[in-house]
């Protein structure tokens, strides 16, 4: 028995619980060992009745017994452990090669591995620790990064709604005051009514308090065209042609008979009128400041270009070329832009009726009123493209 019991390691008589010599040894269903009283006080505290090792769950808590063979096993290894000890003790200590008592060697490694494992409880304790207050933190931020957003977001959408209510009142404003004044157009005695809509005109008329001073820009347009002294008016030029440019801009239209306005505008409503007279073609809108210059520009949504290309008698939009969008002809031409609400609206000036918008647009950068003249396809159509001022005649410049 003796020699037997030799052949086991104090490891395989400890408690995996407590860490020490079993104390009336039990064994759960799933075959694992532990003290009574350690196994007892594990389940107590906990709300499942578990084994601490594998985990496996019991319906019913076992009846727990004294595993009588483990016992006596304990028993036969506490005696020889007396046995070796007292031999130690009373004959010669054996000695390692290192100079080492063999039975205080022993008692060393016992201690030091007990150790080990009490530091790495404490270390995963404070891990523990560590991670909480980690997560409580990140949680935190969370949280309040949560809030600051909806108070941005509700402050945006107030201050939308504000705007909104104030463009609103201007309007009814200024609907009242065109009611009240003289000069705007009643119904005649005969009661026929005036050849555009009066909800028309007004709406004109107050999307024109926006307007701006338009001036062209020298340095985008292409060889092909010629600007009036005050930079008002853009007209095609026959004779023309790239072998007559030494200095090829870098911002000059090359492939587009086209230029564009001097400022660039952004996150705000402007309005400009040009008039086109009796042209047979023309093409006028807003481009973003990176629109194709030198290639052909993309006939797509997407090409950076908002503009209506007019033809004879009818209009189609440059990313939709083929589709008509309006049919009739015009002199004067109001462009409206609202930069925020994503919309590029073209009117009829003396009709004040609308011609085509642009909606749900995303602009990300500056916007330039965009011209183009046309060539002489269609013939009749050497005539220049004027900005004009709000209620003012064309000032054409031979």
């Amino acid at each position: 028995m003796a020699s037997n019991l030799s052949l086991l390691s104090e490891d395989q008589l400890l408690c995996s619980i407590c860490l020490d010599l079993f104390t009336q040894p039990v064994t759960t269903p799933c075959g694992h060992n532990f003290c009574m009283s350690c196994l007892t006080s594990y389940w107590n505290s906990q709300a499942v009745c578990q084994c601490p090792i594998c985990k496996e769950t019991f319906e019913n808590r076992p009846n727990l017994r004294v595993n009588t063979f483990i016992s006596e096993l304990m028993s036969q290894f506490t005696l020889l452990q007396v046995t070796d000890s007292q031999t130690c003790t009373l004959d010669q200590p054996k000695v390692n090669s290192d100079g080492v008592v063999l039975c205080d060697k022993m008692i060393e490694e016992r201690q030091q591995r007990v150790k080990a494992m009490k530091e790495s409880v404490e270390q995963s304790r404070k891990d523990s620790k560590d991670m909480i207050a980690y997560s409580v933190q990140e949680l935190t931020a969370l949280v309040s990064e949560i809030q600051e957003n909806q108070e941005q977001l509700v402050r945006a959408i107030e201050e939308k709604q504000k705007e909104g209510e104030e463009e609103a009142e201007g309007l009814i404003s200024f609907v009242n005051q065109e009611v009240n004044d003289s000069s705007f157009p009643v119904l005649q005695k005969n009661f026929e009514i005036n050849t555009f809509s009066v909800s028309d005109n007004v709406t004109l008329r107050y999307l024109q308090q926006y307007e701006v001073n338009v001036v062209l820009d020298p340095n985008t347009a292409n060889p092909h065209l010629i600007l009036s002294n005050d930079m008002k008016q853009v007209r095609y030029n026959v004779g023309a042609g790239l072998w007559l440019v030494q200095d090829l801009k870098p911002n000059m239209f090359i492939t587009h008979l086209a230029v564009l306005g001097h400022n660039g505008f952004m996150s705000r409503k402007f309005y400009f009128e040009v008039f086109v007279g009796q042209k047979t073609e023309w093409s006028l809108g807003v481009a973003s400041g990176s629109i194709e210059r030198r290639a052909a520009i993309p006939q797509s949504p997407d090409n950076g270009l908002w503009a209506i290309w007019f033809k004879k008698d009818r209009f189609e939009t440059f990313c939709c070329p083929g589709v008509t969008v309006h049919s009739d002809t015009l002199e004067r031409v109001g462009v409206f832009v609202d930069y925020d609400e994503g919309e590029v609206s073209f009117y009829d000036v003396e009709k004040a009726q609308l011609i085509f918008s642009f909606t749900e647009c995303s602009f990300f950068e500056e916007l330039y009123p965009y011209f183009n003249p046309c060539d002489n396809e269609y013939g009749a159509n050497l005539d220049p493209l004027v900005i004009v001022p709000v209620g003012c005649s064309p000032d054409l410049q031979t």
